[in-house]
């Protein structure tokens, strides 16, 4: 297999940490916060459907509203369009409404 040129050699690799200078102290004020971030992520990922829906009622309303919009919108573009062609309608006065398809 060909190596890649444009990856660095071993030699001039970029190291995957930061330099010591760059690390900020532990405090006990992180320490805290880091580990309820961790509790908090272990909580959601154990939560059953049941527990999100009623935890998250708002967040599951507004992506239900939202994924309507998108879906509606498709069926608008694609059925007003075949109505418009559909021959019954066609004879109607609704030429009008159908003039920008």
């Amino acid at each position: 297999m060909a190596a890649n040129k444009d990856a660095p050699a071993a030699d001039t690799a970029v190291p995957l940490h930061f330099a010591a200078e760059d690390h900020l102290a532990p405090t006990k004020s992180t320490r805290q916060l880091t580990h309820n971030a961790k509790a908090a992520t272990d909580k959601e990922h154990k939560m059953t459907l049941l527990q999100g829906i009623r935890l998250y009622p708002k967040a599951i309303a507004w992506s239900v509203l939202i994924s309507t919009c998108i879906c509606m919108e498709g069926y608008d573009v694609c059925l007003l369009s075949s109505f418009c062609e559909f021959s019954p309608l066609a004879q109607l006065e609704v030429r009008g409404v159908c003039a920008g398809f």
